[in-house]
């Protein structure tokens, strides 16, 4: 049977849009996210259902027959953001030079034009199947000939409904999908249905009273009109409810069947109806998809059957035939230690200039045959690698040699941190040389071999560990580079920002050609090491040529995109910051640590006693299903939600039935102590080294806004209130005869809201020195500074602190323990007093609308996407709405931090001291300084994070010298 695949063209631009990440651009800045998923999934469904006819089905952006029925029809749906908006054409363009039709009719839209073309193949006795993300369609199913492939917004892809599948679904035949779904509504089309009617109701009533399996698809409108009179007729069966509501909006009914009908009669003539894909335009095939960067696509293009592609075999120029050679390691170990010092000093001296590529295995990966060493691209026109193992690094030798090759020299790196209190602006992006050697740029011409890595700083640690070197800093850190182009990526997964992905994504590397990567299994699943040219080689060997082939595309990224300063000047010197930090840890008192833990062990356990009195019995107090069993059927409270397991038992339930029974009360501290006990006494004896000292790793590439985080163990998550969080601080101590310096910046998210909105009257009291907080209170409340009470100031905290995270009047509420109203005027007056302030917001949110991200208006440049701002959810749109509102205020807060802990730890480098960066946690920077450097190492501290950025308010920083952590909080 002949087969014609029928795509709507927007609701897949649109799923591709979502799926894609939006930092998806050319070298030129083309943003092409959209075209590229819609490219790749149509190519994927050609080659899977191989139709003889295909066309692509097109919204006009005109109103349609429907709007002028019903002006508000899809009024809610938001507008397309503009970096959508300006892949449409391309879309086109991709159709036009593969030769696939593309169809609209005016005052139609694209499902009228699908419905019309499945009728016109059903009646022709063709198979036709529809590629859509729009359930109107499922009223065109009609087995055997008409099928719906509905692309859902998992990831899982497609699923396939005929008739059965649409039964399935919906619980009516595809003849009576139209009714059901007047009856139940379209909030999508803003279509509203009858109150009361959800899917389950509507699919009741059809099944009721509504026998139209074997209808002629022609009258369907008559049909389900004819349907909803056989359920009127009977309305007096119905719940009185029921029958009330759809009395009321029988007219409602009618009109949802009038509109959500698809026209199947549209005149459309595309040459008799013969939609075979014409002859591809070769050449301007070839030339998009290169101008696009789509050189993976093109690949799959070419692997197409020819009679697909009109007959036509496509010339395989675009498609690197040396991408895999290139990838393929020449694949040497240095079997001692003279070949280490000749090879080392050999990359020293050969290709001035050159990058040098190198990756590092610290011998974890099983991939990598739990080998341990340095891996160098000796020759990058050979693809020859050189392997240095851990036990040769280690001979003094090696060392000396390696320590010339890739150490830090400090005299040659000085260029590299910021000047205090010198703006971006004056300097010059740097340049990328176009030669083929991968020159880098000016500021890096300080060594012969400039570097290139993929997670430098996991690198300089290993190195460090094994041979003693600081390793100097790196040209390019792919994994840092990735980072900063495309923020949405961070995350907890540790796969994020794979070398793999970067290689496929910025240098055109296909996946055919990694196919190396993995070790082969043998029949039992382990994985087999052959000795020779073994497949761990190839694991290990390809890493140093991936990283050289993104040298040129990601540097020429981060300048095309305005990144070239932050990463240059402030991400890339933070490696060596966050490396020392990680290096020397902080001290804790291991015996304070244990009695704390015991304690909160103890109370738990009597905590434990109480509930189990309460209770009537013991049980697992750590399993929300028998804590859920015991509330609502032993106790018979009610129950507020249901998970699939049973009785939901979360913090926000509990919160709700604390007035309902006294063990409601000894529940939350319970879960209080056994999280105290678990996340920070237990875990924080786990990671305690023999020097008594706690040691994190600190991570750049985690949160969307540019925040640091650290984990095993997590110190950014040590309580900071209550008194818990006071002994948990006092746990972490100066060793003897030193002290902490322990410096916050005052308040300096408000100061940089103030910057970025530049409102005059926050600006003010900021640079008068007023208690902001008392001095917001005279603002809102139009009272005198001096009559500022406790619980004005109070407000006004809660208030501004709010606003930043986009807190709504509601919220403002619950937090000030006042009625919406009250809150809403209060918000009023802040508003009022800080007019800038809610404009800066408004525009904030705005520009993310439009963009998919955010910016900070500062030369930063650095970029917060927020895809929830086009979530069709309007609680995900709000909380996008938030994010955006505070994700410039937290980016330039982040970056201003950065470039203090950069220019303090170079400051007391400079100045030789002993002191050091032992931790940053938030607004905080915790200094080790011996008794004798305190007063030096406090100036040092002081300047470089008050002089760290200049904006129009100071920045003002708070400084204790203390023995405990918790003193800097008492004090």
């Amino acid at each position: 049977m002949a087969k014609l695949l029928l795509i709507d063209g927007h609701s897949l631009i649109y799923r591709a849009f979502y799926a894609v990440k939006t930092e998806m651009t050319t070298v030129s800045g083309q943003a092409t996210n959209a075209v590229h998923g819609f490219t790749s999934m149509l190519i994927h469904l050609w080659n899977e259902h191989k139709p003889s006819e295909i066309a692509v089905a097109f919204d006009l952006p005109e109103p349609t027959f429907r709007h002028k029925a019903i002006p508000t029809y899809k009024a809610n749906r938001p507008p397309p953001p503009d970096v959508l908006v300006q892949q449409m054409d391309l879309v086109r363009g991709v159709l036009k030079v593969l030769g696939i039709p593309s169809l609209e009719v005016s005052g139609y839209e694209a499902d009228d034009v699908i419905a019309t073309l499945a009728t016109r193949y059903r009646d022709a006795g063709k198979e036709v199947i529809i590629v859509t993300g729009d359930r109107d369609a499922y009223q065109l199913v009609e087995d055997p000939y008409i099928k719906v492939l509905y692309s859902t917004q998992r990831a899982s892809g497609r699923v396939m409904y005929d008739e059965a599948v649409v039964f399935e679904k919906t619980g009516v035949a595809p003849s009576n999908y139209v009714l059901y779904a007047a009856l139940r509504g379209d909030t999508s089309d803003n279509l509203p249905g009858v109150p009361g009617i959800g899917p389950k109701t509507a699919a009741q009533l059809i099944q009721d009273n509504v026998a139209m399996q074997n209808v002629t698809v022609q009258n369907e409108a008559v049909v389900a009109a004819d349907g909803l009179d056989e359920i009127l007729a009977v309305a007096d069966t119905l719940s009185p409810r029921l029958r009330a509501n759809l009395l009321a909006n029988e007219e409602r009914v009618r009109s949802n069947i009038s509109m959500m009908q698809l026209v199947r009669g549209l005149d459309i003539n595309k040459n008799s109806c013969d939609l075979s894909v014409s002859v591809p335009d070769v050449d301007a095939l070839r030339e998009l998809f290169q101008s696009l960067e789509f050189r993976s696509l093109y690949a799959r293009l070419v692997e197409l059957p020819s009679e697909l592609l009109g007959g036509v075999e496509l010339p395989r120029e675009l498609v690197s035939e040396q991408v895999t050679e290139i990838l393929t390691p020449d694949f040497s170990e240095c079997t001692d230690v003279t070949q280490a010092v000749e090879m080392l000093n050999r990359l020293l001296n050969d290709l001035n200039g050159e990058v040098l590529a190198f990756s590092v295995h610290d011998g974890s990966n099983e991939d990598e045959g739990n080998r341990a060493g340095v891996c160098f691209l000796t020759d990058s026109k050979t693809r020859h690698v050189s392997f240095v193992s851990k036990h040769l690094l280690q001979d003094d030798n090696v060392k000396h040699a390696l320590k010339r090759l890739i150490g830090h020299d400090q005299t040659t790196e000085d260029n590299l941190a910021q000047p205090s209190c010198v703006q971006p602006d004056s300097f010059e992006q740097s340049s990328i040389e176009q030669s083929d050697n991968l020159a880098c740029p000016d500021s890096f011409k300080t060594h012969k071999r400039p570097l290139a890595v993929h997670g430098m700083k996991s690198a300089m640690q290993d190195i460090f560990k094994w041979a003693d070197i600081e390793v100097r800093l790196p040209h390019l850190d792919t994994k840092l580079a990735a980072y900063l182009m495309d923020p949405s990526e961070s995350g907890s997964s540790k796969t994020r920002y794979e070398l793999e992905g970067l290689a496929q994504r910025y240098a055109d590397v296909g996946s055919n050609a990694l196919g190396f990567l993995r070790p082969p299994s043998t029949a039992d699943g382990q994985l087999s090491f052959d000795s020779g040219e073994t497949q761990h080689n190839l694991h290990i060997g390809w890493q140093p040529i991936a990283v050289a082939r993104l040298v040129r595309p990601m540097r020429k990224k981060l300048e095309t995109e305005n990144l070239t300063y932050l990463y240059d000047r402030v991400e890339i010197p933070l490696l060596r910051v966050l490396t020392r930090m990680e290096r020397a840890g902080i001290q804790v008192d291991k015996e304070v640590l244990t009695g704390i833990r015991d304690k909160i062990t103890a109370e738990a356990e009597a905590v434990s006693k109480t509930i189990y009195s309460l209770a009537g019995h013991d049980f697992n107090l750590n399993s929300p299903k028998q804590l859920g069993d015991v509330l609502f059927k032993d106790m018979g409270l009610k129950p507020l939600k249901k998970t699939r397991r049973g009785f939901s038992t979360d913090a926000q339930t509990l919160e709700s039935l604390k007035s309902e029974h006294e063990v409601i009360p000894h529940i939350i501290d319970y879960r209080e102590l056994a999280k105290l006990k678990s996340a920070y006494g237990d875990s924080l004896l786990s990671c305690i080294d023999t020097d008594m000292r706690i040691r994190a790793t600190f991570h750049q590439t985690v949160t969307r806004t540019g925040r640091l985080s650290s984990d095993v163990p997590n110190l950014h998550n040590i309580p900071v209130r209550g008194a818990w969080g006071m002994k948990f601080r006092s746990v972490f101590v100066a060793p003897e005869g030193h002290r902490l310096l322990i410096a916050d910046y005052d308040q300096i998210e408000l100061r940089c809201i103030a910057h970025l909105s530049e409102d005059p009257n926050l600006v003010a009291a900021f640079k008068r020195g007023d208690d902001i907080h008392s001095a917001t209170a005279a603002h809102v409340f139009n009272i005198d500074m001096a009559d500022v009470g406790v619980q004005e100031r109070t407000k006004a905290k809660m208030v501004s602190y709010g606003l930043m995270y986009g807190m709504s009047a509601y919220g403002l509420g619950m937090r000030l323990g006042v009625s919406k109203a009250e809150a809403k005027e209060v918000l009023k007056a802040y508003f009022s007093a800080f007019p800038l302030v809610s404009q800066y917001m408004k525009t904030t949110v705005e520009k993310a609308r439009e963009l998919g991200y955010t910016k900070t208006e500062t030369p930063f440049r650095r970029k917060c996407p927020i895809p929830e701002l086009h979530s069709p959810q309007p609680r995900v749109r709000q909380a996008g709405e938030r994010q955006a509102m505070n994700a410039g205020v937290q980016g330039l807060a982040a970056d201003i931090f950065k470039i203090a802990l950069v220019n303090l730890d170079d400051a007391l480098e400079k100045k030789c001291l002993k002191s050091r960066i032992v931790l940053q946690v938030h607004d905080e920077i915790i200094v080790e300084s011996p008794v004798a450097e305190v007063e030096t190492a406090a100036e040092l501290v002081s300047m470089s994070m008050s002089e760290a950025w200049s904006l129009l308010v100071p920045l003002k920083v708070d400084l204790k010298t203390v023995h405990t952590w918790a003193e800097a909080k008492r004090s």
